[in-house]
């Protein structure tokens, strides 16, 4: 959340304030998306506290635990690239700029990709366990 409201706008428009960023994108009939911004935040992070709320309960075996959790890094990189296509936008065309500048949206792709890498093994294994 703070790389797409705070970080990238920063980046995006060197010397001005987040307020001069946002009265400019609105200027130009832009909107920098905070509420679907926001949103996705929370949703991924509720969906995370409801993986370790069902572990803390043992709802979740501690291999159930990874695996959710897993997933959810893995689908962070994609839902990033959605979420973060409408403020990129917005910026690229109130500032004639393109590309993303803070490196923590590489980041999470790198840890998206780092997570599906054990993710396959991990699934695989649950696959061939016997059930009880």
């Amino acid at each position: 959340m703070l790389q797409l409201l705070v970080w990238e706008p920063l980046a995006a428009a060197p010397g001005a304030s987040l307020d001069e960023i946002r009265a400019a994108v609105e200027q130009a009939g832009e909107s920098l998306y905070e509420p679907v911004v926001v949103g996705w935040a929370v949703i991924g992070t509720v969906l995370a506290a409801a993986v370790l709320a069902g572990a803390l309960a043992r709802r979740f075996s501690a291999h159930q635990t990874l695996v959710l959790h897993l997933a959810l890094l893995v689908l962070a990189a994609p839902s990033y690239l959605f979420v973060s296509f409408g403020p990129g936008m917005a910026l690229g065309d109130t500032f004639v700029t393109s590309g993303s500048y803070p490196p923590w949206g590489t980041l999470l792709y790198f840890v998206s990709l780092v997570a599906f890498a054990v993710l396959v093994p991990a699934s695989m294994l649950a696959a061939r366990r016997p059930r009880a």
